[in-house]
């Protein structure tokens, strides 16, 4: 009987998920509560960047990396492609003696500078060309025109306009996917143009 019961406690123990699991990172064993698999936010924040990249692989070296203005300083124009911060990772130069970021990693990393609001001067040309043109004017033929996209912002209240409300919840652009945190933070920066 003791036998039957144990057998029966061990095959049900096994069919239970795994949640924890021994990591190695830095020679020293640590027990991991949290499931490597679990789903990247579409908008990564400092937090997020912290606990899965910067305290596991960055801050032995680089210390000043705790504080967010220090890592804003390897950022551009929410651009990964011409961002320090996530090319020295891509390109694996990052992290020095220590194995490349895995690609959930670099996925975070870039999520993280495609995420993160920097504010800088978006003209209509410039929105016109990376937004408007590939993601509306499809759709909205008028678009074309700085003054035709005018109906669409709220100069009294701009982070409260048509032209960002729609986009954050996705519901425009409606033939395309729904837009990248770097597109959103584009249209924001534009609409800053109009704060008083």
């Amino acid at each position: 009987m003791k036998l039957l019961l144990l057998t029966s406690l061990f095959l049900v123990a096994s069919c239970l998920p795994d949640r924890t699991s021994l990591r190695f990172d830095d020679a020293s064993p640590r027990l991991n509560t949290q499931t490597r698999e679990t789903e990247i936010p579409d908008e990564v924040d400092f937090k997020v960047l912290s606990e899965e990249i910067l305290v596991p692989k960055c801050i032995s070296c680089h210390k000043g990396f705790t504080d967010e203005t220090r890592i804003l300083k390897h950022v551009k124009e929410n651009d990964p492609e011409i961002s320090p911060l996530f090319q020295s990772v891509k390109t694996g130069r990052m992290p020095k003696k220590a194995p490349p970021l895995e690609s959930r990693e670099l996925e975070i990393v870039r999520r993280y500078v495609e995420s993160v609001r920097i504010e800088r001067v978006v003209t209509y040309d410039e929105l016109k060309e990376k937004i408007l043109v590939p993601k509306c004017i499809e759709c909205h033929k008028k678009s074309g025109e700085e003054t035709n996209i005018m109906r669409w912002i709220d100069q009294e209240n701009p982070s409260e306009s048509k032209l960002i409300k729609a986009t954050e919840s996705g519901r425009m652009p409606k033939n395309n996917p729904k837009l990248s945190a770097y597109e959103l933070n584009l249209i924001r920066n534009y609409l800053n143009n109009f704060r008083k």
